[in-house]
């Protein structure tokens, strides 16, 4: 399989993935949203960003320029889902 088309899927699916989680987390959520948007896209992201870096990086035998190009840069996806969610529930609850 081509190699770019298992990438979108991978990064379809783990949007979709990320947003249920996302929306099952909020939910439990009462107030503070946008600060618990931050906190929990720029937690994720820091786990993401180092379960690569010591395991992917080694078996991929990449360097860290080429990984983070290739991948890592695509990981700030993660708390701009979650920052929005947050931004939009705050708007949506202080009406």
């Amino acid at each position: 399989m081509d190699i770019f088309l298992i990438k979108s899927i991978l990064m379809v699916v783990s949007a979709v993935f990320g947003a249920y989680l996302l929306i099952v987390y909020f939910k439990q959520l009462k107030d503070n949203f946008l600060k618990e948007g931050l906190v929990v896209g720029l937690s994720w992201l820091v786990i993401n960003w180092l379960l690569d870096i010591i395991i992917l990086l080694p078996l991929a035998e990449m360097s860290f320029e080429d990984w983070f190009t290739q991948i890592g840069l695509r990981y700030l996806v993660i708390p701009t889902f979650s920052i929005s969610f947050g931004y939009i529930a705050d708007i949506q609850f202080k009406k």
